[in-house]
């Protein structure tokens, strides 16, 4: 018998990371107290879309919502309140999946004399980044690469303006890029812009600290 052929190792290509988007367009209302309500639409697509079908097949509409509020309300600062009104596409198989939710954020803004303190992104949640440990033994793999768009309108109360606001943040990588450009506009608003984007999912152990030093910065 022939001698057994060698076994043949190919590379599959990478996926673009806007395959799998997830893109959040936050409209926030800010009040003489310090609390912001409003609505977030939230569109997943591609893998992002297929990924949350795949979880969600036989669940009954009262597991669905939850789930979706939890991974919502995970994103918001402590007690925050997550309504999902509706949920377009999740039992089909069209390109996206859109979440529509109510938020009420408590006491986001704090009061300094005269002056009103708001974080640049209600995104303030517990759930932080995994790299917490300066050493790791194994290589790290995301599923797949990534990208999150935030777009984020916060309309301020009557007779309140930007007095400062952040510089533009802007960091692009051969693996990672991140943005962040936030800007007063007319009508007393505040437009936030955030862009993250993960161009590979497979790093080795030796680059734990350049991963680390990344997601370090960009939750800083």
């Amino acid at each position: 018998m022939p001698a057994a052929e060698p076994p043949l190792f190919l590379t599959t290509p990478i996926y673009p990371p806007d395959t799998a988007l997830t893109q959040r367009e936050i409209a926030l209302a800010l009040d003489a107290e310090g609390n912001l309500a409003g609505t977030v639409t939230v569109t997943f697509l591609g893998q992002e879309a297929l990924v949350r079908r795949v979880e969600h097949i036989g669940d009954d509409e009262a597991e669905v919502k939850k789930d979706f509020e939890t991974e919502m309300a995970e994103l918001l600062p402590a007690g925050s309140k997550v309504v999902l009104k509706t949920l377009e596409n999740i039992d089909n198989n069209k390109d996206s999946v859109v979440a529509h939710f109510e938020v009420d954020l408590p006491g986001l803004a704090t009061m300094a004399g005269e002056r009103t303190l708001l974080p640049v992104s209600p995104l303030l949640g517990g759930r932080r980044h995994p790299f917490r440990h300066a050493q790791r033994a194994y290589p790290i793999y995301f599923p797949y690469p990534y990208r999150e768009f935030d777009d984020i309108v916060v309309k301020l109360p009557e007779g309140l303006k930007a007095e400062t606001v952040p510089g533009v943040r802007k960091k692009d990588q051969e693996t990672f890029s991140f943005f962040l450009v936030c800007a007063p506009e007319d009508g007393g608003k505040l437009h936030v812009q955030r862009d993250l984007v993960v161009k590979k999912s497979y790093f080795a152990a030796d680059q734990h600290k350049t991963v680390k030093a990344f997601f370090d910065e960009i939750t800083a």
